[in-house]
């Protein structure tokens, strides 16, 4: 089984996955979902990488799934650089009854010779986004694999061009997620949102100054999360980075107000939430406005946290309320911006 490699927060499975391929000079399989019609499991871009004795990531689960790892095997014995389409009608002839169609896209790395990964780790790290574009090729094709190129406008993360020559031709952007989410405090609600946010596709930074009180993670676990022992006022004040969906729950109400106060007088921030109860609210509002703030900085503090309804005080129980919010939120901010999103 190929061993991850976990030096990058944020990075997705398949391609820590590709990277250890390389790194062990395996064959692999990326599997990745295409074309969508109707109603499928995963979302257009969905990837699966298989490897000898591994499997990393998703395109849904079900007999799709297992179809799709099958023919990838099969591949995987070829020792051939071979690209082929494959079109699933998810209905009777699956076992399955989302009713969609979904097309899938193999592409075989038979000697790990991936020359674009590099490239697209390095700019992963920067935050940068990188452009592939395939030749256009008759399916199934040999040898010619994909390129890097210069983006000539933002496309979409995925887009399958059928040409009139009968080719067709794949090009994606590859992008780290936007979904960046900074945790102030490392109590049992803050242990318990960690958890929940962790399988999501979020750069998770998690910020106290009680190193004692970080868990202990599995090296999957660690891939997505960045742990910081530091005073997180000070963090706050200087380090938080913009566009962020930050959360406060610190062990002190005095250290809450002093990061409440540094990231309200932002306005690059998406989200700033602090747990606790109206009156909590209400009490910080005033000391917030005392400090100088102004009546819309101080209305921009989300208290209580969490999507209405729970009033479960366990903390996995506001932990999953809270989590819900965050999604919520996400997704309104995608669809404001107009990226184009797929039924599941």
């Amino acid at each position: 089984m190929p061993r991850l490699i976990h030096s990058i927060v944020g990075l997705p499975d398949w391609l820590r996955g590709m990277q250890a391929a390389v790194s062990a000079q395996l064959a692999c399989v990326l599997v990745t979902l295409v074309k969508v019609q109707g109603s499928v499991p995963r979302e257009l871009g969905a990837r699966l990488l298989v490897s000898e004795g591994a499997c990393v990531g998703t395109i849904g689960g079900g007999h799709l799934e297992w179809k799709a790892i099958q023919h990838a095997k099969t591949l995987l014995l070829q020792h051939q650089a071979i690209s082929s389409l494959e079109t699933f009608t998810l209905g009777p002839q699956l076992d399955q009854c989302c009713g969609g169609v979904a097309t899938i896209h193999y592409e075989s790395f038979p000697l790990a010779n991936i020359t674009w990964l590099e490239t697209i780790i390095e700019c992963w790290q920067q935050g940068l986004s990188t452009h592939l574009k395939s030749y256009p090729q008759v399916w199934p094709n040999t040898g010619r694999a994909r390129a890097l190129v210069e983006a000539t406008k933002s496309p979409a993360t995925i887009e399958l061009s059928e040409l009139p020559t009968g080719e067709f031709c794949l090009s994606e952007c590859l992008s780290p997620p936007p979904f960046k989410v900074v945790l102030f405090g490392a109590g049992h609600v803050a242990q318990a949102i960690v958890q929940i946010l962790l399988p999501l596709d979020c750069q998770l930074t998690w910020v106290d100054n009680r190193a004692d009180l970080f868990p202990e993670l599995g090296t999957e676990q660690a891939a997505s999360l960045d742990c910081i022992v530091t005073n997180p006022a000070a963090f706050a004040a200087t380090q938080t980075p913009a566009h962020s969906f930050c959360l406060i729950m610190t062990h002190e109400h005095s250290l809450d107000l002093e990061i409440c106060a540094h990231l309200l007088a932002r306005s690059d921030l998406v989200y700033v939430g602090l747990i606790g109860s109206a009156t909590k609210a209400a009490r910080f509002r005033k000391r917030l406005a005392e400090q100088g703030l102004s009546q819309a900085q101080v209305a921009g503090l989300v208290c209580p946290i969490g999507i209405n309804g729970i009033e479960a005080k366990q903390p996995a129980a506001i932990a999953i309320g809270v989590a819900a919010q965050l999604l919520q939120l996400r997704e309104q901010g995608r669809a404001a911006s107009g990226e184009q999103r797929y039924e599941s």
